[in-house]
């Protein structure tokens, strides 16, 4: 019999395998996970003035020590690539138009939806309407945006790399697209009547998938209110769907002997919010538009479009600078067909002059740290209840409001934690006892409504009373609509009530962009890490601890960016918004989103790496 080979020959093929394997491991976690998520330690900016040094917090967001604060635009540019690469290029890509050059023909919906109503062209028009000032601003922003995008942070970025991408140079217009966007996604549509003809749903639902896609969901649902009774400043609420990584990035600004902070949006220069030495400011990116029957007496203006296989189409739009066409005789009007930006809004907002807003409602609050100036508000969609007063173009914005004062005594870290409601104890009670008049209810499903009668009207995660309540159709209390609920929770978390718990509602967090199935099918697909991480409910659109809610919004949009921006000279920003770190080991297996409780900006854990901005030579 053969005897076998030597031990020392066995150790020998055992120890290379034993290499082998922990290089090939190394390099699949190295492709995985590090490749593109380490910021660059050095990024040369034409046009710097001074040096900029970066240190890096957990969940992207930065403090920087300027030499020069006119060179903001241009740090806030690079930042935002350096934070966000794929998401900031996403959006970009989805405001020109343009994702079925990535996608394929399955992503030509959005880019028609784009173009209907002319985003592109009017933000081309807008920049040149725009002052000089404001010009130069966009500008110095697009030089911070192609100075990082130069570097091998962006071109290592996974999902680029996923999509062999090539990203091209950012144009000064291109800020003004993304703000388009934004602001069509934030605005309300009043359909009326007319919500049910099948062009009118075709176009809302492209809408839709729009938003869907890009992770970017009830952004109409933004809040902001002051409380009298609490330490004087401006509670924040601002939506922002499914997104894992956040379409916000929040900025520390050291410069001229005097700190700031800043909330922007990726792909604009502006703050929506934030704090100075004088005063603390909130902007909701809010709008409304509205159909009708009529004509638009524009011609057709055709837009060629290619794809990624190489192929053509074509996109149309036709408007007459406040209103556009969409098929069935329909018409849309909206403030964003003309070419106007709020640009400088914002600029003058934060610098507490009168702020003419265009583009959005402008709805917002100022406050002044001298603690004697009552806060301001802008724009006609006001609520005051008891303490609180709230701006807000959310329909849930009256039952918001009144929760907020029953809970206003808890200090600004317990309001954006409690998920108590001021309305729907009293609303399932009511409900509870029209059912329990029809005998036959109360055989069928008397578990169910001693849930609901002894629900406190708390959206809290343990809370089966809230998912029965949640799951009733809004202003039908009838025997048929709660069976049908009921039945409908038994297919989704089957039969036993003890586990429909409020938390399993939740909707869950993504990649954006990332594509889960057809009808993407022509899409490259991304790394498991970036698939779907579900997230642990807490909260409801009229309860001050934000949590989604199919009645209320549509799609689902879980994540909201919560703060609370405190008016004293030394103060600071207490926040919270979900993210997921996709870029620990074992990507989503080993994660969950961060930041679900109250921080001040201060305490931000450091990730330990700095990036130093230099003038280019």
């Amino acid at each position: 019999m053969y005897p076998g080979p030597p031990l020392s020959r066995i150790l020998r093929i055992a120890a290379v395998l034993i290499v082998v394997l922990l290089a090939s491991g190394a390099v699949v976690w190295f492709l995985a996970f590090r490749v593109g998520n380490d910021p660059p330690t050095r990024v040369s900016i034409p046009g710097l003035q001074g040096r900029a040094l970066v240190t890096w917090h957990e969940g992207g967001d930065a403090s920087v020590r300027l030499d020069d604060e006119r060179d903001l635009a241009r740090v806030t540019g690079a930042l935002h690539v350096v934070s966000r690469p794929w998401l900031l290029l996403l959006i970009r890509q989805a405001a020109l138009g343009r994702l079925s050059e990535w996608y394929g023909r399955e992503a030509l919906p959005p880019d028609h939806h784009v173009h209907r109503l002319g985003i592109p062209e009017a933000a081309r028009m807008a920049f040149g309407r725009l002052s000089p000032g404001d010009q130069e601003t966009l500008r110095a922003y697009a030089e911070g945006v192609n100075a990082a995008l130069r570097s091998r942070r962006v071109q290592l970025a996974p999902a680029v790399a996923a999509l062999d991408l090539k990203p091209e140079p950012w144009e000064a217009w291109h800020a003004l697209a993304v703000e388009r966007l934004i602001a069509w996604l934030s605005a309300t549509v009043d359909a009326g009547p007319f919500a049910a003809d099948d062009a009118v749903e075709r176009f809302l639902a492209s809408r839709d998938e729009l938003g869907n896609l890009l992770g970017l969901g009830g952004l109409d649902h933004g809040a902001a209110w002051t409380m009298s009774d609490q330490p004087p400043g401006v509670f924040l609420r601002l939506v922002y769907g499914t997104s894992g990584t956040p379409p916000l990035l929040v900025l520390t600004i050291d410069a001229a002997g005097s700190q700031s902070h800043a909330v922007t949006w990726l792909g604009m220069p502006a703050a929506w919010a934030g704090r100075d030495a004088a005063r603390s400011w909130v902007a909701l990116p809010s709008g409304h538009a509205v159909v009708d029957t009529g004509t638009v007496v524009a011609d057709p203006v055709y837009v060629p479009l290619r794809l990624r296989d190489g192929s053509r189409d074509v996109a149309m739009h036709t408007g007459d600078g406040r209103r556009i066409a969409i098929a069935g005789g329909h018409r849309v009007a909206w403030t964003g067909f003309a070419p106007v930006s709020d640009v400088d809004a914002l600029v003058d907002l934060a610098a507490g002059r009168p702020a003419d807003f265009d583009l959005v409602d402008g709805l917002a609050v100022i406050t002044l740290h001298d603690r004697g100036a009552p806060p301001r508000t802008f724009g006609g969609r006001l609520e005051e209840v008891g303490t609180v007063t709230l701006v807000s173009s959310a329909p849930e914005a009256p039952e918001l409001a009144r929760s907020l004062a029953l809970h206003h005594a808890y200090g600004p870290p317990g309001v954006f934690l409690d998920p108590g409601t001021a309305w729907a104890d009293d609303a399932a009670s009511a409900i509870e006892r029209r059912l329990r008049s029809d005998p036959a209810t109360t055989a069928i499903e008397g578990d169910a409504l001693e849930f609901l009668a002894g629900w406190d009207g708390a959206f809290d995660g343990a809370s089966i009373g809230a998912v029965i309540f949640d799951a009733l159709p809004a202003g039908d209390d009838s025997t048929a609509s709660f069976l049908a609920a009921m039945n409908r929770l038994r297919r989704r978390f089957g039969s036993a009530e003890q586990s429909w718990r409020w938390e399993r509602e939740g909707g869950v967090l993504r990649y954006p962009g990332w594509i889960d199935a057809s009808p993407y099918a022509e899409a490259v697909r991304l790394p498991d890490r970036y698939a779907p991480v579900e997230v642990e409910r807490n909260g409801h659109p009229t309860a001050a601890s934000w949590g989604s809610a199919s009645p209320w919004v549509h799609p689902p949009a879980p994540a909201a960016f919560e703060a609370f921006i405190e008016d004293r000279e030394d103060g600071t920003v207490l926040f919270r918004r979900p993210f997921v770190p996709y870029d620990r080991p074992l990507g989503r297996f080993s994660t969950s989103p961060g930041e679900r409780e109250i921080r001040a900006l201060p305490g931000r854990p450091y990730t330990g790496s700095r990036t130093e901005l230099v003038p280019d030579s």
